[in-house]
């Protein structure tokens, strides 16, 4: 949409050496913040098991800490 926007612009101000490439619209998007991507409103759920899983991963880690020391 940008890049069409940018190119109906260039034709009805005279600008001949316009281009429009998409790269030309990548960069426009970089300098003026602007992305493709949308933002999500749903977050990731954590496993059912986390709590758990956390311990064990500290306590596997307690010991390999150990082992180093």
């Amino acid at each position: 949409m940008v890049l069409i926007e940018a190119r109906r612009l260039a034709i009805e101000m005279p600008i001949t050496d316009f281009a429009g490439t998409t790269s030309w619209c990548e960069r426009f998007m970089r300098r003026n913040g602007q992305c493709m991507r949308t933002k999500t409103t749903i977050t990731q759920k954590l496993p059912r098991e986390y709590e758990r899983k956390i311990t064990e991963f500290h306590k596997c880690h307690k010991h390999e800490k150990e082992a180093v020391l």
